[in-house]
């Protein structure tokens, strides 16, 4: 019966030792320090969905447009433009004025492509340009 016992509180004894090493590596990844969530009032839910309407980086289509619309006024030689987004695409027709060669609307049309794909990424961009 004691040779049990003695064998018991052996193996307890290793147990403690391996597991306390392994504890103590976790806590020294952080620095020790406690890691807490967001102030955002969903326990910092909005960290990980960014979909949410309390995230900062939330936004409807009303807000792509007008990001879109503000990112087409600064290219020059823009007339007039629409635009369309239908999921996850972003149609964008320019209007260009008359004056330009067929090189140098396609210097605009891709201008106007690497700003909005940079601006927004989330969508497939498909710019046209005319007169």
């Amino acid at each position: 019966m004691f040779a049990y016992k003695t064998t018991f509180v052996a193996l307890m004894v290793g147990a403690a030792v391996l597991v306390a090493p392994a504890c103590q590596k976790q806590n020294q990844s952080n620095g020790g320090q406690v890691r807490s969530y967001s102030n955002d009032g969903y326990l910092g839910l909005t960290d990980v969905n960014p979909n949410l309407p309390t995230s900062p980086t939330y936004h409807t289509y009303g807000d792509d447009t007008r990001l879109m619309r503000e990112v087409i006024k600064q290219i020059p030689d823009v007339r007039s433009s629409s635009l369309t987004i239908n999921g996850p695409d972003a149609s964008v027709k320019l209007k260009l004025n008359s004056g330009l060669t067929d090189a140098q609307m396609e210097a605009v049309r891709m201008d106007a492509y690497n700003q909005l794909a940079t601006m927004m990424p989330r969508y497939r961009i498909h710019v046209s340009v005319y007169r």
